[in-house]
């Protein structure tokens, strides 16, 4: 009984609107959490948008799995790397230390290519360094996201993040993705445009 997990579900006597207690939430209701974070960037005055894409990064780690030869260990953290001198360099440096699928998650600024291929993650949000790095990628198991790349089928990317009617929207290359060994989520593959 210890180990059942608790749905949620209001406390005796509180009804509908009651505290949730013990609430958990089962890794295929995740989307949920993504799609709410996709679907508006709001007006100026709410959350910068650099804050919401390092949200949608840090979201989208959830929802792909990586070959278990890539974590020395079941407790290696969960790697991202960014370009230190990349505009989204500061608001992803905000997610350092978080959790994701029971790993820590470590970001890391660098600007060698070297460093970034020791990542399971990296984002770029110059479209001009993406386009001249991500070849140097290719086949590796490294999860890479790009802001707003056109003409992204192109590039040996994973993930797109771009923006339509002030919505963020995902393109996913799942040729890339193969290529990498990495497995992406159906419910993430339902929220995005499948290119590649």
């Amino acid at each position: 009984m210890a180990n059942r997990r608790q749905y949620l579900a209001p406390e005796p006597g509180r009804g509908a609107r009651g505290r949730f207690r013990g609430a958990r939430c089962p890794r295929g209701t995740l989307w949920l959490s993504l799609f709410l974070v996709l679907s508006y960037l709001g007006p100026a005055w709410a959350t910068p948008e650099s804050q919401v894409k390092a949200a949608v990064v840090f979201n989208l780690a959830k929802f792909v799995d990586w070959p278990p030869e890539v974590f020395p260990s079941s407790t290696a953290p969960l790697l991202l790397g960014v370009p230190e001198r990349d505009a989204m360099a500061e608001a992803l440096g905000t997610l350092d230390g978080k959790v994701v699928q029971g790993r820590r998650l470590t970001v890391k600024k660098t600007e060698r290519i070297e460093e970034l291929k020791k990542c399971h993650m990296v984002f770029f949000s110059d479209s001009g360094v993406a386009g001249s790095i991500l070849g140097n990628f290719r086949g590796l198991p490294i999860l890479s996201i790009t802001d707003n790349i056109t003409n992204f089928n192109r590039y040996e990317g994973v993930i797109n993040i771009t923006e339509e009617e002030g919505k963020i929207r995902l393109q996913v290359n799942l040729g890339a993705a193969n290529r990498a060994n990495l497995k992406i989520n159906s419910q993430l593959l339902k929220l995005a445009k499948v290119v590649g």
